[in-house]
């Protein structure tokens, strides 16, 4: 006799996430109230339905509101009928009834966020099933298994950013109370600072949320420009802590352009030994320096994006 799986036998044993109510509750709301359909468009995908009759229903109504119809008992039927689904999806009486109990004026935003939160439980669900499943059958590497179920989790967590349109008033006063408070503040970078001070007064900092990208031709000092920067956000900004990915560099080559870039010495006398005593002394003041500061090295050749954010 077989050992059963309890894993598998959990899964069945329980229905997924869904309510069935909110999602019945907009697609009735959409009928009382066409204009409701942008909305609910905006918020929701057909897949986040969990019961199939609905699914078809919203669908149906999303190709009327394209057309640029009426969206109504009597139009989703006949759009049904032409995927042989209406009666699958219990008729025109079934469409009809989503109203019942429904107020005239529904809210059908806090629906969506209801049927929109379930949709990703059964999302994550399918997927830690999958990554159980990979895992058990053991046919890949367990890197690559790894690496597919960062790939899943991060997709969900990608997913979970959907949003709408915001109107600027919000936007507009939480950006001038930040001004505020800089005005408050004698300090005039609102980021972190590059250590050059021409540039700090062009871009006011390094900016949370910001994608630099450091562009030139081979060999003009892409690398040493972007370790200063860190270097500067690690040593002079209090509790800063800064990470670096080098794809191609060893992290010996890193730390010998850092003890270079901060004692002023030439790498290339470094790198053959020929320095004088004055040099060690701040070859041995520089290490004192990057020691007590966060700076964390990965040189992992080839590190995915997906590693990098895990790391990170």
């Amino acid at each position: 006799m077989a050992t059963p799986d309890p894993i598998r036998e959990q899964s069945l044993e329980r229905s997924l996430p869904h309510s069935a109510e909110a999602e019945r509750a907009i697609l009735g709301g959409i009928l009382l109230d066409n204009g409701l359909i942008s909305q609910a468009i905006e918020l929701l995908r057909p897949e986040d339905f969990y019961v199939p009759s609905h699914r078809r229903i919203f669908v149906a109504m999303t190709a009327l509101f394209e057309r640029g119809g009426e969206i109504n008992p009597i139009l989703i039927g006949e759009e049904l009928k032409k995927e042989n689904a209406l009666e699958s999806v219990g008729g025109i009486s079934f469409i009809t009834n989503l109203t019942y109990g429904l107020p005239h004026s529904t809210n059908i935003v806090n629906y969506a966020k209801i049927v929109r939160g379930k949709s990703m439980l059964r999302q994550l669900i399918r997927a830690a099933n999958k990554i159980t499943q990979e895992a058990l059958e053991q046919e890949d590497e367990p890197e690559l298994i790894l690496d597919h179920a960062e790939h899943a989790i991060f997709q969900l967590a990608d997913e979970r950013i959907r949003q709408g349109f915001v109107h600027v008033k919000p936007v507009a006063e939480q950006l001038l109370e930040k001004i505020q408070e800089m005005e408050g503040r004698a300090a005039v970078l609102t980021g972190l600072t590059t250590g050059f001070a021409d540039l700090d007064k062009m871009t006011s900092g390094l900016q949370r949320q910001d994608l630099i990208i450091v562009a030139a031709r081979p060999s003009m000092g892409k690398t040493s420009f972007a370790l200063m920067l860190a270097e500067n956000a690690a040593i002079h900004v209090p509790g800063a802590v800064v990470g670096v990915f080098s794809l191609e560099m060893s992290k010996e080559a890193l730390v010998m352009r850092m003890l270079c870039s901060q004692g002023n010495i030439d790498a290339q006398r470094f790198r053959n030994g020929f320095l004088s005593r004055p040099e060690w002394a701040q070859i041995a003041k520089s290490l004192g320096i990057l020691a007590d500061a966060k700076i964390f090295l990965d040189d992992t050749p080839g590190i995915s994006v997906l590693e990098m954010r895990a790391k990170a």
